[in-house]
């Protein structure tokens, strides 16, 4: 009779546990749709639960709402992004950031949502939600969430904090990005972990996620450079040039002296302009990254040529600066100095577009031996 009883126990024990992880949502049925009370950054709302929806979507209307009555700020307003309709036709929204959502009691932090510029698209639950509440079915018209988020333990968010050291010492950057991630989600980074948020999906190439989370500690004084410098980057690799000039402006005044930074600053904004096809600045800004590199180097190009110094970073930029101000800029005598320079250092890419133009590198270099740098 005793162990019949343990056993009774331990499973009263278990089913109260079970119970005790779920959270139930009784959902309203308007119209023959599912509706879920909510409430976004303290306001009431009624959302269609969508999971084919990616994001939590609002109307035009009601972001306004939201903005003219202090639920919605300035700063939670990110890009504009084309989103796929479930009829497969492309609408123009905006994303923004949600700080605060409260589902049933439980409540997620940060959650990415994008405003349709129509006034009167549905409020729609979608997955940029549905996925940070835990694991989820429907039971008639209950919203059934087990395991939710909000459960995890001190010793368990401990745990990821351990994960994400181990990470970075292994540079295991997409484990980095996705831990990282959880303890954003949970509300448990500081502004320095955000930023290290930001840095990992750089690193992995992930520039919109990036942008997002930079934008969260881009006025925090004790990396804003770096963060400004970062959004600048992340801009340029996403095609956004005029953000990315921005950007690249607001972070000049933080550069240090340091030579390797300016030539890097330079280096970018020459890009920059190479891509817009303004000529005249990229070749300016070129001419001061090569300026700064060659100085970090401490050598100049004389010396380069004397002692035909095969630099690899050095050889890359003379090459791409070479072509770029024969190709695009239509600056023959220009480009073929800079190319020839990295020719006869036996840059093979040099080499090879010397040839194909008809460039004779040696006598170019002679005609131009007493240029400066």
């Amino acid at each position: 009779m005793r162990l019949r009883t343990v056993f009774i126990l331990m499973f009263c024990l278990l089913s109260l546990q079970i119970v005790l992880s779920q959270t139930r949502i009784k959902m309203e049925n308007e119209g023959g749709v599912y509706k879920i009370p909510s409430e976004v950054n303290g306001l009431r709302l009624k959302f269609i639960f969508d999971t084919g929806a990616s994001y939590v979507t609002l109307p035009l209307a009601t972001a306004k709402l939201m903005l003219d009555n202090g639920y919605l700020n300035s700063e939670d307003i990110f890009d504009d992004l084309k989103i796929q309709t479930a009829d497969g036709s492309v609408v123009s929204a905006t994303k923004i950031i949600i700080k605060e959502m409260n589902i049933g009691g439980i409540r997620i932090n940060n959650v990415e949502a994008v405003v349709m510029n129509q006034d009167y698209s549905p409020l729609l639950l979608g997955q940029s939600a549905i996925s940070k509440l835990g694991k989820i079915h429907i039971e008639l018209d209950e919203l059934v969430i087990s395991n939710s988020k909000e459960l995890y333990s001190e010793e368990e968010i401990e745990e990821l904090f351990r994960l994400v050291e181990q990470y970075e010492k292994l540079k295991m950057d997409v484990a980095l990005s996705k831990t990282l991630q959880t303890l954003f989600d949970l509300n448990q980074l500081s502004d320095f972990g955000i930023f290290k948020l930001a840095m990992s999906y750089t690193t992995i190439g992930e520039y919109e996620k990036a942008l997002i989370y930079c934008k969260f500690v881009e006025n925090n004084e004790d990396f804003k450079s770096t963060v400004l410098n970062m959004m600048a980057l992340c801009y340029q690799q996403i095609g956004d040039n005029n953000n990315a000039l921005l950007y690249n402006q607001k972070a000049y005044p933080y550069l240090d002296d340091d030579p390797k930074t300016k030539y890097m600053y330079y280096s970018s904004v020459s890009s920059i302009y190479n891509a817009i096809g303004n000529c005249r600045l990229f070749l300016e800004n070129s001419k001061k990254a090569l300026y700064y590199q060659l100085l970090s180097k401490k050598i100049n190009l004389k010396s380069v040529i004397k002692n035909r110094n095969a630099d690899k970073d050095l050889m890359r930029d003379l090459f791409i600066l070479g072509g770029g101000l024969i190709d695009d800029c239509q600056l023959f005598d220009d480009g073929s100095y800079y190319l020839s320079i990295a020719a006869y250092c036996g840059h093979s890419q040099s080499l090879s577009l010397c040839s194909l133009l008809s460039i004779d590198f040696i006598k170019v270099l002679q005609q131009n031996e007493n240029r400066e740098n």
